[in-house]
């Protein structure tokens, strides 16, 4: 690995942490004493060879001075499709974390300001994992705040920052396949890059006849943030959560160290990085999950109107499919489904090594009680003869406009709660949300046998969980900030009504709300305080940062992204790993 460390002993000396940015205790930011100076920026980049960049923001074309109709028009155009994030190192596909204030918004006027806001000033293009300790060591050293970036999928507003140096992880992207014989599991496996999207490793496990979990989302990449926050996927209910499936991580923990975690080595960090939430221990450089062998899967789709039905009627027949849930995810099956007051669409019923005779068995309950009411519904099963055929058609069924449209929330709720007055409470509380303007999608899991021989910090709701809700307020473009702070408090207020179905029951941190006032419960559950005390382990200077991230609320952020130590909140982790630090 390549030294930093006469640079560092230098710019120690000049504007070394001991020299605060103001009063309080602050990242240092840009404009202050303390910050790096071009010259810094310029050793670092040439300790990189050449791999750091300087944000220029993808909304410049659309102010003075640099304007530019045509490019304005182009970027405008393509501002809700994900690949226009995707390939930059900077924009988020939740673009509206680094576009408010002192932005450069695309669709604001020309003439406004189009400073960085919330994008990161600097980011490392990462090929080695010497490239992502040299970052972590120089944000370190220089006291300026840290961010870590892969695709830019990131509805919690973590992959960016003000005032920040950036990894961006993208381009990461070797695959491999490893005969791996551990104690706890023999047999195939992939080891990923932290770059490689979904589609891609969905693509290479196909040519050799292997299938791994991955999100429904063609971009969403594996490796990192997804498997690190649990990682549901279609196949789930069969194979489990990404980080149940997780064998190994490559990581540059918070002193910019390489260390390589699993079930025997640095396994407390293993445990952390499995389920505990992205961007809290360390840079996931890559990760080597269990694969299995290729299956078939058949689809099923099923839809009906509302409208002849009797209210009551309608609510009966939506409680009957819920009644069908259990045998659906006990056989493996994973479906996703809508409903709202005009109607009810089963959109996707995945069904992993099922035949559509076999799917159509499962269903002939519920379709029994659609036929007593005289409900015309279409009915639909297409088999494919692999997941990897499945997973390019649903992926592209997709709506790409998902970037930047949506914000909102999720919540569990068990199995237990299903029963009784529970579904129709669930359906009820459905229409009030959507009444409100509100867009909702469910899906169907049983986790609770995938637990088993694992070792993960996943949230326990995972376990007990039948149906996780998911629900999104459709956000314009033109909007501003305070269109944004309305929208915001809005999610919060709808989240709490599905809390109140199952209070405590948990949220997938990946889709939740990000202004949760009880993150850490709802987020984490029982495993904060140990998740806390291992990230004082590997990163004691918490230079890793996300504001719902394990350790968020010992930052706060400034109106102007300024990330300085909150004085409110202490270290409340339960001590068990005090021996080891």
């Amino acid at each position: 690995m390549k030294s930093l460390a006469t640079f560092l002993l230098l710019t120690h000396h000049l504007v070394g942490r001991l020299v605060a940015a103001d009063a309080e205790d602050c990242r240092c930011f840009p404009g202050d004493p303390c910050w790096p100076t071009d010259s810094h920026w310029a050793k670092l980049n040439s300790t990189l060879g050449g791999r750091l960049i300087r944000t220029v923001p993808i909304g410049a074309p659309c102010h003075d001075p640099d304007y530019n109709e045509e490019a304005c028009q182009a970027v405008r155009a393509a501002w809700n499709d994900p690949d226009t994030h995707l390939e930059t190192s900077h924009s988020p596909m939740s673009s509206f974390w680094a576009t408010m204030g002192d932005s450069c918004d695309p669709f604001a006027d020309r003439s406004t300001s189009c400073g960085l806001g919330g994008y990161p000033q600097y980011v490392v293009n990462v090929s080695s994992a010497d490239d992502a300790s040299q970052a972590v060591r120089f944000a370190k050293e220089t006291n300026i705040r840290f961010v870590i970036r892969n695709t830019g999928h990131d509805y919690l507003g973590k992959s960016t920052g003000a005032g920040s140096l950036a990894v961006w992880m993208h381009h990461l992207r070797s695959l491999e396949v490893v005969d791996w014989e551990g104690k706890h599991y023999v047999g195939k496996a992939i080891k990923m890059g932290a770059g490689v999207l979904g589609h891609e490793a969905v693509s290479f496990t196909t040519e050799h006849d292997l299938l791994v979990v991955s999100g429904n989302g063609p971009t969403v990449g594996i490796a990192g943030g997804y498997t690190l926050g649990g990682g549901h996927s279609s196949l789930s209910s069969k194979y489990g959560l990404s980080a149940d499936r997780a064998l190994e991580y490559e990581v540059i923990d918070g002193k910019g160290e390489y260390l390589v975690a699993n079930r025997e080595k640095n396994q407390d960090l293993y445990w952390a990085l499995s389920g505990g939430g992205g961007g809290s221990y360390g840079v996931v450089l890559s990760t080597t999950v269990k694969a299995d062998p290729e299956v078939p899967v058949s689809l099923g789709t099923l839809k009906f109107s509302a409208r002849g039905l009797m209210e009551d009627d309608f609510i009966g027949a939506i409680e009957a499919f819920h009644l069908t849930l259990p045998a659906l995810v006990a056989a493996g099956c994973q479906p996703l489904y809508s409903f709202g007051r005009e109607g009810f669409d089963l959109m996707a019923l995945s069904a992993p090594d099922l035949t559509p005779a076999q799917v159509g068995s499962l269903l002939e309950p519920f379709l029994a009680h659609l036929d007593n009411l005289g409900v015309d519904y279409e009915k639909n099963i297409i088999p494919f003869p692999k997941y990897g055929e499945f997973f390019k058609a649903i992926s592209q069924a997709q709506s790409k406009g998902v970037a930047n449209a949506v914000y909102g929330g999720s919540w569990f709720i068990p199995r237990i709660r299903m029963v009784g007055k529970g579904s129709r409470a669930l359906i009820e509380e459905s229409f009030r949300l959507q009444d409100q303007g509100a867009m909702q999608l469910f899906m169907g899991f049983n986790l609770s046998t995938a637990g088993r021989d694992v070792d993960n910090s996943v949230h326990g709701g995972w376990r007990e969980m039948l149906i996780d809700t998911v629900f999104m307020i459709p956000i314009s473009n033109d909007g501003g900030a305070e269109a944004m702070g309305l929208i915001s408090r809005k999610a919060t207020k709808l989240a709490s009504g599905l809390q109140r179905l199952a209070p405590h029951a948990g949220t997938y941190p990946s889709e939740a709300d990000p202004n949760d006032p009880d993150w850490k419960q709802n987020f984490y559950g029982e495993n904060y305080g140990r998740l806390l005390d291992i990230k004082q382990k590997y990163d004691p200077d918490h230079v890793f940062y996300g504001s719902t991230a394990v350790g968020g609320d010992l930052w706060s952020p400034k109106a102007d992204g300024r990330l300085c130590q909150s004085r409110e909140s202490t270290h409340t982790g339960t001590g068990s790993e005090k021996d080891e630090l």
